[in-house]
C-alpha cells in the first residue's frame, strides 16, 4: 500500500502542471503551486501520495491559509494547519500522514481508515502519539470522533490485515482479554496471543503461501509451542465473521479454562499433603 514508485512522482508534478496551465503558476519539484502562504498538498491528493488511495482525484486538493481560486483544483482554506502538520515526501509538499488521516477520516469507510492508519504505522510513517495529540488540539468533530478509538490503545502493535482488523473488533465486542498482536512466541510470530493465558489465535484466511514452505513452519510451530506450554487455536474468517457470538462463547470458555489451569487454585481441606498422609498412614499401619 505504501510503496509509492519513486517515477510515481513525476507523474505528480506532470499532472499538476497540466491541471494548473502555465498562466496559473509553474510547478518545480518540491515546490507547490504559488497559491500563497502555506500552500500543502492535501485531502484525497494527499491520500495518494501517503498511498492511502491509488487513484488521483478529478481535482487535485490542497490546503492553504488563504489563496485565489485555480481551475481544476479544490482549495481548502484552514486557520488549523500547523508547522507539524506539513512535512515532505517524495519532495513534495504534503499534509502529515497523521492530519491527511484526519481530512480523510469522514470520507473512508471504516475497514479502510483502520487499515490506513495501520499501513501508515508499519511504513514507519504515522505515530498513535503524533496522532493522539492532533486530536486533542482540534476542534471537535465528526472526523476526530471517529478516530478517538484509533488512539484509545497507543500499546497495541499495527495490524498487517483486515482479517486481524476484524479479531480485534471482536475482543473489543465481546470483551475478550486484552491480545498481543503479530509477537514473538516460542521462537515463532503469532497472529494474536494472550500472555496470560498461554494461548495462540492463529487466524486462517486464503492468503497464497508456498505450499511445502507453509506447511514446514505450520509442524515446526505445531510441535514448538506445546512443548513450552502454549495452546492454539485456529479461527477462521466465517467463524468469526458469521458466528460471532458462538465464535466468542467458544473462545472465552477455553480462556477460563486456560486461566483456571494455569493459575493455582484454593487447596481443599485433607488434600494438601495427600503424598505425607499416605506416608503416614504406610508408617502406622508397619508398612
Amino acid at each position: 500500500m505504501l510503496a509509492v514508485a519513486r517515477e510515481v512522482v513525476d507523474t505528480i508534478w506532470r499532472r499538476v502542471a497540466a491541471l494548473a496551465a502555465p498562466q496559473h503558476g509553474v510547478v518545480t519539484r518540491g515546490q507547490l503551486l504559488r497559491l500563497g502562504d502555506g500552500a500543502v498538498l492535501s485531502h484525497a491528493s494527499a491520500a495518494v501520495l501517503w498511498g492511502i488511495d491509488r487513484e488521483w482525484p478529478d481535482r487535485l486538493e490542497v490546503t492553504a491559509r488563504s489563496a485565489r481560486r485555480r481551475p481544476n483544483l479544490l482549495i481548502h482554506r484552514s486557520s488549523t494547519l500547523r508547522a507539524q502538520d506539513v512535512t515532505e515526501h517524495f519532495g513534495i509538499t504534503v499534509t502529515s500522514p497523521e492530519r491527511t488521516i484526519l481530512d480523510n477520516a469522514n470520507r473512508l469507510a471504516s475497514r479502510r481508515l483502520t487499515r490506513a492508519i495501520n499501513d501508515l504505522r508499519l511504513g514507519g510513517h504515522l505515530s498513535l502519539a503524533r496522532l493522539a495529540e492532533l486530536l486533542d488540539r482540534h476542534p471537535p468533530n465528526a472526523a476526530t470522533k471517529r478516530l478517538k478509538p484509533h488512539v484509545a490503545k497507543p500499546e497495541r502493535a499495527p495490524t498487517r490485515s483486515e482479517f486481524e482488523d476484524a479479531f480485534l473488533l471482536f475482543a473489543d465486542r465481546y470483551d475478550l482479554p486484552e491480545p498481543r498482536v503479530n509477537t514473538q512466541v516460542a521462537g515463532h510470530e503469532a497472529d494474536i496471543f494472550f500472555p496470560d493465558h498461554r494461548l495462540v489465535v492463529e487466524l486462517d484466511g486464503y492468503e497464497v503461501h508456498s505450499p511445502r514452505e507453509q506447511f514446514e513452519s505450520d509442524r515446526d510451530r505445531d510441535a514448538d509451542l506445546p512443548a513450552a506450554g502454549i495452546a492454539t487455536v485456529r479461527v477462521t474468517w466465517e467463524r468469526l465473521t458469521l458466528r460471532p457470538s458462538r465464535e466468542a462463547a467458544r473462545l472465552n470458555a477455553i480462556l477460563q479454562g486456560r486461566r483456571s489451569r494455569l493459575t493455582p487454585g484454593p487447596v481443599p481441606p485433607g488434600t494438601r499433603s495427600s503424598r505425607r498422609s499416605r506416608s503416614r498412614r504406610r508408617s502406622r499401619s508397619g508398612g
